[in-house]
């Protein structure tokens, strides 16, 4: 595939522009809901981060809700966290 085709996208964290799939990609569905989207097909406003470095730095500088345009649940968030620590 040509690289300059390829998908990039930055990550919420760090800034670091890198090719999607090579994100992870958190999601908000219309009804509010926050979610993983680890098949990147869930239809919704998206964020992308690098991995639990990058998801804890941007969720001390508050940027899942500047990025979501939504006040986003910690409770979420901290569910979201949990899940990509056990990824490691």
């Amino acid at each position: 595939m040509n690289p300059y085709l390829t998908p990039t996208r930055s990550c919420a964290g760090c800034n670091l522009k890198a090719p999607k799939h090579q994100l992870v990609r958190i999601v908000r569905t219309k009804s509010g809901a926050v979610d993983l989207d680890l098949d990147y097909k869930k239809f919704g406003r998206g964020v992308y981060v690098c991995g639990i470095e990058c998801f804890q730095i941007a969720l001390r500088k508050k940027r899942f809700d500047y990025k979501l345009r939504a006040q986003i649940n910690r409770e979420d968030l901290n569910t979201i966290g949990q899940i990509l620590e056990s990824k490691r």
